[in-house]
């Protein structure tokens, strides 16, 4: 019988008088509400009992939902019959739909006079390798990038909150000049404050951009940003089951892909923190060494120390992924024991710059250039127009539709700043429908985006010489490009 089985023995053994478990010695039974972790019973076809911890871990708010329904109700495909040397892999259907794979101890019962089939784990841990795995690893991302951002939204909240309340007392008047003194003072240094907050902000997306840079193939990286950055997104994980020591060296550039060697590290540092308990950071150790040791080579090595440390990474099938993913850009990882070695070719490419839209000669003094904004998120549009008017007379739509029918009614625009993903018609149809209709004109685009999530918009920003704004967008930066804009077509 499997371990879960086993550890099904040695709980029933102390339980109270209640369902007999056949096959055991006559004083074995079983009251299946006293059963920890998570539990259910089938009998005749039909979910006979549901313990609270499973049923809430699949999303419902009691039992009671799931006790008397078919057992497709819980169970993906057909139950599994009879005992299969007391193991049942299975994958159970959530509330919301999404399917959850368990391994779980499989035995044999009878309720009253009819014959049922318990399943029993010891409660979340039984998640199997594979989707269910990287789920949980996906959460421990997100709260440490939640941490990470929480700072700075803080002081940002509290001092534009500041801010709003000192702009309340200069409206209301009444004041001294020395208090409209003091109170212009203290909303300079909270807006600068505020500023700082809005730059981390900034800081953070840029560097998650690393994680799914549209570019493909292999090219110049700096590892040792990659790995700070890979820090900052597991934080939630080490600081509860790791001290975390690093000896980072500067180093050179290596040859790989970007997104895929900050998926990698991210990867790495939670296979290696997966089996560690919460709680035990003072007994083990995370060591990470960045270094150079030869001209042609740079690295990363990383060791768990203490009691539980991972020792077979290399049979993991995850592993074996990052190992094809590293070989396919020239590097190689291994691992021996506790220690995973990450081997990277150093970089003797040039940096490939990316093409951008043409930047046409500067205006004539005195003109103002022409442009169309095209952007659905109110908030952003009344914050760019207010910012371009500056410089250039702006036409504002909310759609691609709308600006279209715009570029196909009036091309006197010198730029066309469209927002990439738009509920109707995104930036990549607004592009191909000018393209068609007047040709040329598709070359005045300047696509802004928080982010690309379609495969279809990924490949379109390869093929295209378009340039690419990121949000939030550097103001100095937008300004300049719109005084470059000639006036005359």
């Amino acid at each position: 019988m499997g371990s879960y089985g086993e550890a099904l023995e040695r709980i029933t053994g102390s339980l109270p008088v209640g369902t007999p478990w056949p096959g055991g010695p006559p004083q074995v039974t079983l009251r299946l509400g006293d059963l920890p972790g998570w539990s259910f019973v089938l009998s005749t076809g039909r979910i006979a009992f549901v313990s609270g911890a499973l049923a809430a871990w699949l999303g419902y708010e009691t039992p009671a939902a799931l006790v008397g329904a078919a057992s497709q109700a819980l169970l993906v495909g057909s139950p599994p019959q009879g005992r299969s040397q007391g193991r049942a892999l299975l994958a159970l259907l959530r509330r919301d739909g999404a399917t959850a794979h368990v391994e779980m101890a499989e035995l044999e019962v009878t309720l009253g006079s009819d014959p049922g089939t318990l399943f029993w784990a010891p409660g979340q841990g039984a998640e199997l390798p594979g989707k269910p795995k990287r789920a949980s690893r996906l959460t421990s991302v997100t709260a440490g990038l939640a941490h990470e951002l929480n700072n700075p939204l803080t002081y940002l909240t509290l001092n534009l909150d500041f801010l709003e309340r000192a702009l309340s007392k200069l409206k209301q008047g009444g004041m001294s000049d020395r208090e409209v003194y003091e109170v212009a003072e203290q909303g300079a240094e909270a807006l600068q404050v505020a500023r700082e907050g809005t730059d981390r902000l900034a800081a953070i997306v840029r560097d998650l951009r690393a994680f799914s840079r549209v570019r493909e193939g292999v090219g110049p990286v700096d590892p040792r940003r990659l790995l700070e950055l890979s820090f900052v997104l597991t934080r939630n994980s080490l600081r509860h089951k790791a001290r975390l020591q690093l000896e980072l060296h500067e180093v050179a550039d290596v040859d790989a892909n970007e997104a895929e060697l900050g998926q990698i590290f991210v990867g790495l540092l939670l296979l290696v923190l997966q089996p560690i308990e919460d709680g035990s950071a003072a007994e083990h150790a995370l060591e990470i060494r960045l270094e150079q040791p030869d001209a042609a080579s740079v690295e990363v090595r990383i060791t768990m120390t203490g009691p539980g440390a991972p020792k077979e990474l290399a049979s993991d099938p995850e592993f074996a992924s990052m190992q094809a993913r590293v070989a396919s850009f020239g590097g190689e990882l291994t691992a021996d024991g506790t220690t995973t070695l990450l081997r990277l070719r150093v970089s003797g490419a040039e940096q490939v710059p990316r093409p951008t839209t043409s930047i046409p000669p500067p205006l004539r003094a005195g003109v103002r250039p022409r442009v169309l904004l095209v952007e659905d998120e109110p908030h952003v549009a009344e914050a760019l127009r207010t910012l371009l008017s500056e410089e250039a007379d702006v036409e504002h739509v909310t759609s691609g539709r709308q600006a279209i029918e715009a570029l196909l009614r009036d091309q006197r625009y010198q730029l066309i700043l469209c927002d990439l993903m738009m509920p109707d018609m995104g930036g990549v149809d607004v592009h191909e429908a000018v393209r068609r209709a007047r040709p040329g004109v598709e070359q005045r685009i300047v696509f802004l985006t928080g982010g690309v999530f379609s495969q279809r918009t990924r490949d379109f920003l390869r093929s295209m010489p378009n340039r690419t704004l990121d949000k939030p967008v550097d103001p100095a930066l937008l300004l300049a490009l719109i005084r470059s804009f000639q006036p005359d077509l």
